[in-house]
């Protein structure tokens, strides 16, 4: 999987020791996910059985999210 992060910090007022900023925060998340398994079919009694191995094709998940907010420094 993939997962970058970035983060953005703006002091955009200075009071003494005390900043108030921005934050900006951008992630985004990506990865390729398939669940394979055996699948044992149970017919009328234990000993009638077949079993089948599965293998299921990857499917692609993404994700993007952004964060904004105030920050007070002290």
């Amino acid at each position: 999987f993939i997962f970058p992060d970035l983060r953005l910090n703006f002091d955009c007022f200075t009071i003494k020791k005390s900043k108030l900023g921005i934050q900006l925060q951008a992630n985004y998340f990506y990865s390729q996910k398939s669940i394979d398994y055996t699948q044992t079919t149970y017919d009328w009694t234990i000993e009638n059985y077949a079993v089948q191995q599965v293998d299921s094709p990857k499917h692609s998940y993404r994700k993007f999210d952004l964060d904004f907010g105030v920050y007070l420094k002290w």
